[in-house]
């Protein structure tokens, strides 16, 4: 997922799967202050998720549909392996 991106394309179950667990995950760990919230993210099977805030939403097509983030810009990236 992180070397294909998310864009322009649809996942498929297992990579809905990593999204939704890495969203849980950056959404449980956003802090609000005074506010506004800070970025965040998740890592899980060499692939980090970050959340920031936007002007504008994001729309990530899955095989179960639609994902839409509101106000959330999405970052997938490749987590170097130790």
């Amino acid at each position: 997922m992180a070397s294909t991106g998310i864009h322009d394309r649809v996942l498929n179950e297992q990579e809905t799967e990593v999204l939704l667990s890495l969203l849980n995950a950056a959404l449980t760990a956003r802090v609000r202050v005074s506010g506004r919230t800070s970025d965040s993210s998740g890592s899980d099977s060499g692939v980090r998720l970050t959340l920031s805030d936007s002007d504008r939403s994001t729309i990530v097509r899955t095989t179960r549909g639609r994902l839409h983030l509101d106000r959330l810009s999405l970052d997938v990236s490749e987590v170097a392996r130790r």
